[in-house]
């Protein structure tokens, strides 16, 4: 999962050069200032002990170490200051995986860290500020209820503002309360022309996500993509899935959506 979605978000396409836009660092003429940027808020719906977290913490640094070969600041020295990561996790399972994130995260930024380090060792001309603002949390969360429902509270409260919303392998494995047997009548019965109902706390995500967010999804299997896609479309959101990149992802996952906001038609303001 973590080479997937690392792959993914690395890959060259129009929307993962927007998500990679905001991981890029920020810059300052001189390594004296303390302040830190905004992080970048990722919202992990079935993220097990961390796996979208050590994505974006990898793609961070690295995005970070390749501005440092930058030749446009000859004459200064200057600070890259690596994109923080703030993630919050939200799984059915929190209490078992906590313990686990808690472990994990004591590990990845001194990994991390220091390997950037090691790139860098021989470029004495910049001095680079390494993160220790990135964090995880974990909250509980059932994905076959509503947002509005109190197990998903906190995921309710963080949604607003979240830039990244993760789905890896969730969908499929909660394809039957996502898509009830009463809905998949009605989908049946659809007017082809219409949008098809979709269940859960997925339609919540694409109607309240703020403009402007992402959304990844990855899966075994793209059965649940059709539908995604229809209801995606109807909250203001556009999309690119294994369907429409005929030349798939290199090393990356065979069967996923990337989505981007960009109004909100039918959402929740």
């Amino acid at each position: 999962r973590v080479r997937f979605l690392h792959h993914l978000v690395m890959d060259y396409n129009p929307i993962s050069n927007r998500i990679r836009k905001l991981l890029l660092p920020t810059t300052t003429p001189t390594p004296t200032s303390s302040s830190s940027s905004d992080g970048v808020r990722i919202c992990s719906i079935g993220g097990g002990p961390g796996y979208d977290h050590i994505s974006f913490c990898i793609i961070a640094a690295f995005l970070q170490q390749i501005q440092s070969d930058d030749d446009d600041f000859d004459d200064a020295v200057v600070s890259y200051e690596r994109k923080t990561v703030h993630t919050q996790i939200f799984d059915l399972f929190d209490n078992d995986w906590k313990r686990i994130m808690n472990l994990l995260e004591s590990c990845v930024e001194p990994t991390i860290s220091r390997i950037t380090t090691e790139m860098n060792s021989s470029n004495n001309k910049y001095q680079e500020r390494f993160s220790t603002n990135n964090v995880m949390i974990m909250h509980h969360c059932d994905v076959r209820l509503g947002i509005d429902d109190l197990e998903n509270r906190d995921l309710h409260c963080m949604l607003p503002t979240a830039d990244i919303i993760c789905l890896q392998y969730v969908l499929h494995e909660n394809s039957s309360s996502i898509f009830p047997t009463s809905m998949k009548k009605q989908l049946d019965a659809a007017d082809k022309s219409s949008v098809r109902p979709i269940g859960g706390v997925v339609r919540d995500l694409l109607a309240r996500a703020k403009v402007g967010a992402f959304m990844i999804c990855t899966d075994s299997n793209n059965f649940v993509w059709p539908i995604l896609k229809e209801n995606a479309a109807f909250y203001g959101w556009t999309y690119l899935g294994d369907a429409e990149k005929k030349k798939g992802v290199s090393f990356g996952p065979t069967s996923f959506v990337i989505l981007e906001r960009h109004d909100k038609p039918n959402g929740v303001t």
